[in-house]
């Protein structure tokens, strides 16, 4: 899908992946009343004035408004990713041209994906988190490791630099090698302030 109509919307360090959602709090303007429920825009994270200018080739998500919610001084909006696009070109800081990038099969990165499983397994039973069940089999059911590595990505790893390196990256492995190497960092956190707390 190309498209030179669809609006492009600018998140602030904020990422949104695809197969999941995103509440953005915006000042009440004429652009952000252009927005309409049900639309679909491109939701581009930029970083600094840089990410406006050298645009061409970065990475965007193709997202559809869920909802628009006006209040007194603000529009609250929630968009939901579809898919990782590429940014060809801005026409007038409004509208976007890109590509899709295709997503990848899960089939052909077995060792990968069940690696990356445990590992979401073993962070999971460490913060023991209510709904933990209920993850483990939303893992089990996703078809694709774009999906799954989005999927993790959103749900675990909080801050923005990992978020929008793992989000940028083009390269299957190497996006599961960034999730599992932070990962392993939060599994080290955890069990250090266990150990502490023991003492």
């Amino acid at each position: 899908m190309d498209d030179t109509n669809i609006k492009i919307f600018y998140l602030k360090k904020k990422v949104v992946f695809p197969h999941s959602t995103i509440t953005v709090v915006l000042t009440q303007s004429p652009s952000s009343a252009e927005i309409r429920k049900g639309e679909t825009l491109v939701a581009y994270p930029v970083r600094t004035l840089l990410d406006f200018v050298f645009h061409r080739g970065r990475t965007a998500t193709a997202s559809e408004v869920l909802t628009v919610e006006k209040r007194d001084m603000s529009v609250v909006l929630t968009l939901k990713g579809i898919r990782r696009v590429r940014l060809k070109k801005i026409i007038s800081y409004k509208y976007a041209v890109f590509e899709e990038i295709e997503s990848g099969d899960l089939a052909l990165h077995e060792d990968l994906v069940e690696e990356l499983r445990k590992k979401c397994q073993e962070v999971i039973f460490l913060i023991n988190v209510n709904e933990s069940d209920n993850l483990i089999k939303l893992m089990n059911f996703i078809s694709s490791i774009d999906q799954l590595t989005d999927f993790i990505a959103n749900y675990f790893i909080l801050d923005f630099r990992h978020r929008y390196r793992i989000f940028s990256e083009p390269d299957h492995k190497k996006r599961v090698s960034m999730i599992l190497k932070v990962l392993n960092g939060l599994i080290g956190k955890i069990s250090q302030k266990r150990t502490a707390a023991a003492k």
